[in-house]
Formats: structure tokens, C-alpha cells, sequence
């Protein structure tokens, strides 16, 4: 009984599992990816540094101010950093200081590399929506032909059991007397081949399922399930004309905006280059003060009578008074404070010579700015070449996709008129094969139509509004 309770326990419990699998939508697969892609992660610490730098280059204009403090021992013949005498002795000593400097002018080079790290942070935003539209397109694809792959799965399945149920027909009128041994065997040779298809068909949306977990940068794992939309029937959205669409995708391509956005960057690294030739104007002050034992106090003074020689002639003794003290080392707040000194003045740097590295700076900034301007013009031809190939590509997919409207119909038609001409004797299993084949290559065609069509339609909406536009909902 335990065993009974267990086991249904079990079975409800897995039951329960498989029927809470989620089925990704199209709109699911591309948040997903857009939060989860190692690409846009990286443009995201690169926008975060960007900012940082923003932050640091406007901080160059304010003042820098640094404190120092100092311990020293000083031991044999050294300088009294307090007498600044040689003496022979042991001398401890401190000194302490704090200094300040402002640029007040360098050629504007703080100013322009403030411009030049806020345009860097444009660049990186620009950057991040190439990334994102570029990654919702392979998700996009990725979730698309997994749509497609599961089409075929289905193609092949239906073909495979109407296949097999012919086979069982073909073997009874050939065992009835009714039929030819090689109309039965053409029939089971087309069920082999069917089975081969069917097992090709699912390894196809293993492999495409890998491709959109890849865009997801989710591991790899056959549990993952899509949720399948509803294709039909596919209405394309009205679009503009090829001029309208190329003038549009000009204005709002991000790949464009970054390129301008590299080339106005470099203009100001130009401009930061030749910052080099101009002199440079700081402000500076600083107060400082010392301590060191040597510097002594003096204490309780003692008077004495002292001989300092004596008269010519009556050899009568000269005397003198002489004063003494006891001494002790002056005291750490009284030196700090006696000590303590200021200073003010300009700093006036003019360049004159060196090296020839501002020049070779100015030169290649030059280049860079040259090979941005080449980038750009690279750009806009390779957007304008995109836009002219998915406008196209379209077009020939809407006309694909009618055409293979029309030929679906038709060979449906077709095998359906052969099959009715098969179950009454009038045409051979080799004959009703063909028809079949064909009707299932029209389905397959089909297939690829709508996917080549919903697929170039979400290019051109790119290009329409800078943005991809989901095709499913």
C-alpha cells in the first residue's frame, strides 16, 4: 500500500512538473537576452567607466590639495634640518606641510578632454543600442527558425503516418492479390525514408533550440520549450519606399549616430593634441613647519665670576660675569607654531622643445580624426547597401511567399486528386509518391517563405524606426 501511495505521489508529481514548463515567448527570449548577454554586460561596465571618467576630467578643474609629514633620524655628520649647520650627532626632526595647485591655463586642454569623455559616454550609449538591436536580431532569427524547424517536424510527421497507413493498404491488396509486390515495396521503402527525415527534423531544432539558448546565454538544455505563434495568415505592415526608408535610416541607425558621434570624439583629441603648444599657468601655496630636538630652550640661569686675563704691568685679574643655563629640547607645539611658513606665487611652463612629441601627437590625432571620417562614410555606405539588400530581399520574400501560397494549393490539390486515382488502380505507388513528394516540398517551400518573409520585414522595420521591432506577439 505504501509502496502504491508512493509511487502515484511520484507520478503526480512529475505530471505536475512537465505541465509547469514554461513556453518562451518571442517577447520573453529577447528581455531575456537583452538582461542576460555577456556583450551588452561589457558595454554596460564600459558606459559605467564612462561615466566615471565624466566625473574624474571634471575634477581636473578644481584645485589639488595634498598634505605631507615626515619622521627622520638623522645620524652622524648630517645638516640640523633646524640650523641648517653640519653637526655630528643624533637628530630626530619632523616636518609637516600642506600644498595646493590650480591650473588656471593649458590651452583648454582641461576643457576639451571633458567634452571629449562626455562624448565617449554618448559613444557607449550608442554603442549599447547596436549591441541591443543586434542581439534582438539574432534572437529574433534564432527563435524564428526554431519556429521553422518545428514546421518541418510536423511536415514530416504527417507525411511519415500517411506513408505508413498507405504501406498497411498496399500490403493488403498485395496480399488480397490486388496489387504489385513492388508497389508495396516502394511504399515501405518511402516509410524508411520517412523515419530518417523525422529524426533529421528533431535534430534541427536541437541544434536551432542551441542557437537561441546561445543568444540567451542560457546553458544548453532540452527542456527549454518556445511558445509556438499563430503565422497565419501573415499580414506584412505597409512600408514606405526604398528612398523613404534609406532617408529614414539615416536619421535614426545608431550604427550612423555612433560613427558621427567616433569622429566628433576625435576632432576634440585634435584639438587636446595641440593643447601641447601652449603654455601652461598653475597657481600654487603651500604652508609647512618643522620639528627637530636640536633646537634647545634654555633654563635656570647661574651668574659666575670668571678670569679673562690679566693687567700689563700690575698682573691685577680681569673678571667678567658669565651666565649659564640648563637647556632641554624645545617643545613640539612651540616649534609647529614658530616654524610655520607660507607661500604663494605662479608657475609659467613654456614649451620649446621636446622632442618633437607634441608634434608627433598633433600628427597622429590627425590620422585618427582622417580614419573616423573614413569610418563614417564606411558606415553610411554599408547602412545605405543594408537597407537597398533587406528592402529587396523583402519584396522578392512577399512574392516568394504568394507564389508558394499558390503551389501549396495546388499540389495539395494535386496529391489529394492522386491519391483517390491510387485507391481506385489507376496510377502506380511510384506515381502517388511524386504527387506526395511534391505537396510536402510545397509545405516545406511554404514555410521557409513565411520565415523568410517575417525575417526581412523585421530588417526593414530596423531600418525604419532604429529599433527592432518585434514580428510576433
Amino acid at each position: 500500500m505504501t509502496r502504491y501511495l508512493l509511487l502515484v505521489l511520484t507520478t503526480g508529481f512529475f505530471l505536475t512538473t512537465k505541465a509547469q514548463v514554461k513556453e518562451w515567448t518571442l517577447s520573453e527570449c529577447v528581455e531575456y537576452a537583452l538582461q542576460n548577454n555577456l556583450s551588452l554586460k561589457d558595454q554596460n561596465l564600459s558606459m559605467q567607466r564612462s561615466e566615471l571618467y565624466v566625473h574624474r576630467y571634471k575634477m581636473d578643474q578644481l584645485p589639488t590639495l595634498n598634505s605631507s609629514a615626515s619622521l627622520n633620524y638623522n645620524f652622524g655628520r648630517t645638516i640640523d634640518p633646524f640650523t641648517n649647520q653640519y653637526v655630528n650627532q643624533t637628530i630626530q626632526s619632523n616636518s609637516f606641510s600642506l600644498s595646493s595647485n590650480l591650473i588656471l591655463y593649458n590651452g583648454f586642454r582641461i576643457r576639451n578632454t571633458i567634452l571629449r569623455s562626455q562624448n565617449q559616454m554618448v559613444e557607449s550609449e550608442f554603442q549599447t543600442e547596436v549591441i541591443r538591436n543586434n542581439v534582438s536580431l539574432g534572437v529574433v532569427e534564432a527563435y524564428l527558425q526554431v519556429v521553422y524547424a518545428m514546421k518541418q517536424l510536423e511536415i514530416v510527421k504527417e507525411q511519415a503516418a500517411s506513408t505508413s497507413a498507405q504501406m498497411e493498404r498496399a500490403k493488403q491488396l498485395f496480399e488480397a492479390g490486388k496489387s504489385t509486390q513492388s508497389e508495396y515495396l516502394n511504399l515501405k521503402a518511402q516509410v524508411s525514408r520517412d523515419k530518417y527525415n523525422v529524426q533529421q527534423a528533431e535534430g534541427t531544432i536541437r541544434l536551432n533550440y542551441l542557437s537561441l539558448q546561445q543568444w540567451m546565454q542560457i546553458p544548453q538544455n532540452d527542456s527549454f520549450k518556445i511558445a509556438l505563434p499563430d503565422l497565419t495568415p501573415i499580414q506584412p505592415k505597409p512600408l514606405s519606399t526604398l528612398d523613404e526608408i534609406i532617408k529614414t535610416g539615416m536619421e535614426t541607425i545608431p550604427d550612423i549616430k555612433l560613427a558621427e558621434t567616433q569622429l566628433a570624439t576625435s576632432i576634440i583629441s585634435t584639438d587636446i593634441a595641440e593643447s601641447g603648444i601652449y603654455p601652461r599657468l598653475s597657481f600654487f601655496g603651500n604652508v609647512n613647519t618643522l620639528f627637530s630636538e636640536s633646537r634647545l630652550t634654555k633654563y635656570n640661569p647661574q651668574t659666575t665670576i670668571v678670569p679673562i686675563g690679566y693687567v700689563s704691568g700690575t698682573n691685577e685679574s680681569v673678571l667678567t660675569q658669565y651666565t649659564s643655563y640648563d637647556t632641554k629640547t624645545t617643545a613640539f607645539g612651540k616649534q609647529l607654531h614658530d616654524n610655520f611658513g607660507q607661500a604663494v606665487g605662479f608657475t609659467l611652463s613654456i614649451p620649446i622643445f621636446n622632442n618633437h612629441q607634441v608634434k608627433t601627437n598633433i600628427a597622429d590625432a590627425k590620422l585618427n580624426e582622417e580614419a573616423s571620417q573614413n569610418n563614417l562614410e564606411r558606415t553610411k555606405n554599408q547602412i545605405q547597401s543594408d537597407i537597398v539588400r533587406s528592402y529587396t530581399e523583402f519584396e522578392n520574400a512577399q512574392a516568394s511567399y504568394l507564389a508558394a501560397v499558390e503551389d501549396e494549393n495546388a499540389q495539395s490539390e494535386n496529391y489529394e486528386f492522386a491519391l483517390k486515382r491510387f485507391e481506385a488502380g489507376l496510377i502506380t505507388s511510384l506515381e502517388l509518391l511524386i504527387a506526395k513528394t511534391n505537396w510536402v516540398n510545397s509545405q516545406t517551400t511554404l514555410a521557409r517563405a513565411r520565415f523568410e518573409l517575417i525575417f526581412t520585414n523585421t530588417q526593414v522595420l530596423l531600418y525604419q524606426t532604429g529599433k527592432v521591432q518585434l514580428p510576433v506577439r
